[in-house]
């Protein structure tokens, strides 16, 4: 642990994660439920395009940084030696690369509310039966038996009875 410690491979390894992990994971759920919240369905091209700029400019920030980290540079510093020159200038392109693809997503994102075409209310064409949270209204829960209990789960001479109240 310590010759890595207070190296670039911290950086790296903690952003690795948070972005492939994190930020990733947010993008997906982004595409797969802005069609379904906002009617309007997004540029499918533009949005493989912002994946592969995303996903490739990701790899060259991050992944570069571990070799940075193996190497000794220390975090913090803003000067470093020049034998890591190259891979601080890969790590510099992948950014540009990485920041070229969020550009691409608000472009998409803006491109959609202004002339995107509607979609259906379930476009992603799912089996039915399933992800019916946005077709059924909700059936409130104090309307439904409790299975196993005499007075069907509500509370006596509360709001929260179905019936009547019920007692001796």
């Amino acid at each position: 642990d310590y010759p890595l410690q207070d190296t670039y491979w911290v950086v790296a390894h903690l952003h690795y994660v948070l972005f492939g992990g994190t930020i990733l994971g947010v993008f997906a759920g982004f595409y797969f439920w802005f069609p379904r919240m906002s009617r309007r369905m997004y540029s499918e091209r533009l949005a493989r395009w912002h994946f592969a700029f995303t996903l490739i400019g990701m790899n060259l920030v991050f992944f570069t940084m571990h070799f940075l980290g193996l190497e000794g540079m220390p975090r913090r510093v803003y000067d470093y030696p020049p034998s890591m020159w190259t891979l601080n200038w890969l790590e510099t392109v992948g950014a540009f690369i990485l920041g070229i693809g969020q550009l691409i997503f608000v472009a998409n994102v803006v491109w959609t509310f202004l002339a995107g075409p509607v979609s259906d209310p379930d476009p992603w064409g799912e089996i039915p039966g399933q992800q019916q949270e946005l077709r059924v209204p909700g059936v409130p829960t104090y309307a439904m038996p409790i299975l196993g209990v005499s007075n069907g789960g509500s509370r006596e001479g509360t709001t929260e009875a179905s019936g009547p109240p019920r007692g001796p």
